[in-house]
């Protein structure tokens, strides 16, 4: 399974761009781990990296939108938490089931899927407000 970032994908900001291509990256080789035969302890330690990376990037976000008093910074951060919930859940059902194809599918189904929509919905607006105020 191909996970990719697009250039359909770019928001226009560089620093979010860089943080989505990294997410895209890693995500694909997550999925792609568990597709194989590969280790669990290499799956374990891909989680653990996106988790720390995944709140790192939100922080990153929330930091901007914080600075620019951006106006949907409520329903923004409403769907980070929402996201962490779900990948929170993904690695709950990892620890029970191990690495699967099916947990792999599930997995790019919640995770890349809910990336695509939200960079495309929330990301890009956000990219265009800091934009716009030369941020």
């Amino acid at each position: 399974m191909a996970i990719e970032w697009t250039t359909d994908l770019s928001v226009g900001f560089a620093p979010v761009d860089e943080q989505h291509q990294e997410l895209f990256r890693r995500v694909d080789g997550l999925c792609n781990a568990m597709e194989g035969n590969i280790e669990n302890d290499v799956v374990d330690r891909t989680l653990r990296f996106l988790e720390s990376y995944v709140i790192e990037h939100f922080d990153t976000e929330e930091v901007y939108m914080r600075a620019v008093d951006f106006p949907d910074l409520d329903t923004h951060k409403a769907e980070h938490r929402k996201f962490i919930e779900t990948f929170n859940w993904l690695k709950r059902e990892h620890s029970n089931e191990g690495p699967s194809p099916s947990l792999a599918t599930r997995l790019e189904e919640s995770v890349c899927g809910w990336l695509r929509s939200h960079i495309n919905e929330k990301d890009k607006a956000l990219a265009l407000y800091l934009n716009a105020r030369n941020i």
